[in-house]
Parts: structure tokens; C-alpha cells; sequence
């Protein structure tokens, strides 16, 4: 351990006999800390491949050391900074500034930028590592959350499964009970009230029906307002079902306790009407139709212009449709257009899986009201729409 080697002495004679000294003694297998404040053993350490510079962190903010060891960094002097610090006339700092020598102004500069370079890397490392907790801490969130998920998924399949077996025992014990009624009843085919048997028997087998059906297909009841249908439903009515907020079409005719079959997508079930909301179908109304009053000159006059608009394009958007439920209102819609006099529609399908244009292209190519069809282009929509000519 040499401390302040060569110091007693001339600072240039000093510096030399320094390093011939550290020479000397790495050259007999020494192993040394040596402490000193000369450039030139600065400098001397840069060069030489086995001696490595080390110096003790100081903030030059506080003018106080931290007493960090940083390795592979020569300290830096720091003497005007400490003396400005502690009240040294400016002027005498400038002269002293002045008198120090170009080779060791340089060398303090590129100590300082050493420096600086250091204090980024160091700061850069700490958001580096404070990157990789938050990240490893969020990554572990994501775990418990997904955990959590799939611990939640697995009890309500396991709800979903009871209440599955539940709906299958009732309507196995309804079933059970209407087995038994039908054997008393072919038991009791002989006696005089017979008729009466089966009328009762057959009114309590569709109570059992209906029951099944809302046992079998139940829903969370919501509160419902007063609502009177404007007319009795027909086949092919479409409805609206507030408690599952969906539409469907009727595909039956109601029968004698007000239940009737609702075609909703790929999905067939019976509900009570009083759950149902007729969605009445808007009348396709075009600009420069005659008015109810027009004398013969004025509609003759307006006929150009009606012509014109009737031949204006029309849009359906069945995108998100069943391929089942897509063909219906593309029906429904071709028949609107063809009262029209509309010869241009448009048809919204998307892109998606294409199961939806191909049922739609194969509906069109057998539907007797359709000249021609064609996908779209730039601008129209292209393979997301289809454009078609009726006759």
C-alpha cells in the first residue's frame, strides 16, 4: 500500500520516481494500491495493460465524497471547484486556471467527460433494473389474474353443469308424471267420463309442455312495462325479446295458451307471447313519389324524377348474421326492392369467414328476381359487399 507516492518533492521529479518505483516493484511479482493525486500516474495507468485506474466517487454538488469505489475511472482533482466552494477570489482561481498546463486541462476534461459518461451508464442501469421489476411484477399479475380467471371459469362451468343436471331431473320427473298419466288414462278408456279423461289430460300435458320449455330455457326476468301487441302475430312476424335482447322471427302460429315457436338465428324455442314485441317492418318510402291529391299533369310531371329515384341503390347489412337468419331478411329485403322498382341493392355481408357471401352468392344465383351480381370493387366495399341487378 503506497499512499502519496513520490509527493515529498518536486511534482515532475516526484511523478517519474513514482512510476519507476511501481515499475520496480510490479516486476518482482507485487501486487499494489498506490494513492496520488500526479496526472502523469494517471496517465500511466491508461497505458499499461495490467494496471487498472480506480478512484473514489465524489458529488460535486454537495462537494462531498460518497466513499464509492468506481474502477476503471481516474479521479478527477476538483481543487478549484472545493476552493470556489469554501469563498477563493474569483481572480485567484481564474490565474490559477490559467497558469495549469494545456496536456493536464485536457486531461481533466476528458477525465469529466469520463465521468459523465459513467453517472448515464449507472442511470441507465437503474431504469434497467427498475424495468425488469415492474415488468416481473406485472408479469406475476398476470399470472394470479389468469389463475384467478380459470378458478372462476371452472365454477361456473361446474354452476352451468348443475343447474344442467337440475333442468334435466325436473323435466325428467315432468316426463315421468305424463307417462304415468297417459297408462291410467288408457287404463280408464272404458269408463263413461272417458272423454272428459282426455280433455283434462290434454290440458295438463301442454301446462307440463310449457313448463318444461321454461324449465329448460331459463331466463333472468326483467321488468317488464306494459305492453299490448298491435295485432295477433303471424308466421314470419319479426319480434323483439327484451328479457334476451335479441330479435327472431315467428315460424308458428300461436296456440291456445298464448305460446308459439320464435326462430332466433340457428336456435328454435317456444315462449309465451307476452314476452314478445312486434317489430313492425318501416315502408320503403322514396323521394318524388305521387302524393295523395296530385291531378294526372303533376304526377306526369314529376314521373322522370320518380323513375330516377326508384332506381337508386339500396343497402342491407347482415353482417354478424347466421347464414339462416342473413338469407331471411336478404329475402325479405329483395321483395321490398322489387315493389320498389329498385333495380341496384347492395349487400353488407363482410369479409370474415366467407360462409356468409358464399350462402349469400348461392341464394342469389337461385333467387328468380336477380339479374346478376357481382363483388364489390375499390371504394365499394370490395369482397365485404355484394352489388346486385334485379330483373
Amino acid at each position: 500500500l503506497l499512499d502519496e507516492l513520490g509527493s515529498g518533492t518536486d511534482p515532475v521529479e516526484g511523478a517519474a520516481l513514482a512510476v519507476s518505483i511501481i515499475r520496480r516493484l510490479m516486476a518482482s511479482g507485487a501486487k499494489l494500491m498506490v494513492t496520488t493525486h500526479y496526472q502523469e500516474l494517471k496517465v500511466f495507468a491508461i497505458n499499461s495493460g495490467n494496471v487498472e485506474n480506480a478512484s473514489c466517487e465524489f458529488d460535486i454538488e454537495t462537494l462531498r465524497p460518497t466513499y464509492r469505489l468506481i474502477v476503471g475511472s481516474p479521479g478527477k482533482s476538483n481543487a478549484f471547484a472545493i476552493s470556489e466552494s469554501l469563498g477563493m477570489p474569483q481572480d485567484v482561481i481564474a490565474d490559477a486556471r490559467a497558469a495549469v498546463s494545456e496536456s493536464n486541462t485536457r486531461l481533466e476534461e476528458v477525465i469529466g467527460k469520463l465521468e459523465a459518461s459513467r453517472m448515464e451508464l449507472e442511470r441507465q442501469k437503474e431504469e434497467i433494473r427498475t424495468l425488469r421489476r415492474e415488468a416481473a411484477e406485472h408479469e406475476e399479475a398476470v399470472r394470479r389474474e389468469r389463475e384467478e380467471l380459470e378458478k372462476a371459469r371452472a365454477e361456473e362451468l361446474e354452476k352451468a353443469r348443475r343447474q344442467a343436471m337440475s333442468i334435466i331431473e325436473a323435466t325428467k320427473a315432468e316426463s315421468n308424471d305424463l307417462l304415468d298419466e297417459l297408462e291410467k288414462l288408457r287404463k280408464e278408456k272404458d269408463k263413461k267420463d272417458f272423454s272428459a279423461n282426455v280433455s283434462g289430460m290434454k290440458s295438463r300435458t301442454k301446462q307440463s309442455f310449457n313448463k318444461m320449455y321454461d324449465t329448460a330455457n331459463p331466463v333472468e326476468k326483467r321488468e317488464q312495462e306494459e305492453y299490448v301487441l298491435p295485432r295477433k302475430l303471424r308466421r314470419g312476424d319479426t319480434v323483439y325479446i327484451p328479457d334476451l335482447q335479441r330479435k327472431g322471427i315467428i315460424s308458428g302460429e300461436p296456440d291456445g295458451s298464448d305460446f308459439v315457436f320464435v326462430q332466433m338465428g340457428v336456435m328454435k324455442t317456444k315462449m309465451n307471447i307476452s314476452r314478445l314485441r312486434l317489430e313492425e317492418v318501416e315502408k320503403v318510402n322514396y323521394p318524388g313519389a305521387p302524393k295523395k291529391g296530385q291531378n294526372r299533369a303533376q304526377r306526369r310531371a314529376g314521373a322522370v324524377g320518380v323513375k330516377a329515384e326508384r332506381r337508386g341503390k339500396m343497402e342491407l347489412d347482415i353482417r354478424g348474421c347466421a347464414c339462416d337468419d342473413g338469407i331471411y331478411q336478404l329475402d325479405t329485403f329483395i321483395d321490398q326492392a322489387v315493389m320498389s322498382n329498385i333495380s341496384m341493392i347492395t349487400i353488407i355481408h363482410g369479409k370474415g369467414t366467407g360462409l356468409l357471401r358464399k350462402a349469400v352468392h348461392q341464394r342469389l344465383r337461385s333467387h328468380p328476381s336477380v339479374k346478376s351480381f357481382r363483388l364489390g370493387v375499390y371504394g365499394e366495399g370490395e369482397d365485404g359487399v355484394t352489388i346486385a341487378e334485379l330483373k
